[in-house]
């Protein structure tokens, strides 16, 4: 069904979106990667596609490109979506930065707060 869409809107946002998640949730990290920087060089401001590119670094990863990814998405929705700057925060922890994670809300936040307990330093 997604080869359809891809065929019939092959520069279609949701179509982009769904291929990337797709790709990502079958572990072709490779084709998930190509497939949103491809995608975000015709639709840079579709959030969606920043945050998969940022998950597929992850599972590459690749801790610095997710951030700038995922910071991006974050850019672009204004904080306004939790789940986006929740995305955020868990690169920070994978990245070994949990502090920063706990800033993002521009506050002092103590450490202890993070429920998954990731050494503060």
């Amino acid at each position: 069904m997604i080869q359809l869409g891809i065929e019939l809107e092959p520069l279609s946002p949701l179509i982009a979106h769904t291929w990337v998640m797709n790709a990502i949730f079958s572990r072709r990290y490779g084709e998930a990667r190509e497939r949103a920087l491809q995608s975000l060089s015709v639709n840079p401001h579709l959030f969606l596609l920043h945050l998969w590119l940022g998950v597929t670094y992850l599972f590459e990863q690749k801790f610095d490109e997710a951030i700038q990814a995922i910071e991006r998405a974050a850019e672009l929705t204004a904080g306004k979506i939790p789940w986006v700057t929740g995305s955020l925060g868990h690169a920070h922890a994978f990245a070994g930065t949990p502090r920063e994670a706990l800033r993002l809300d521009g506050k002092s936040v103590r450490c202890d707060w993070l429920h998954f307990r990731v050494a503060c330093r």
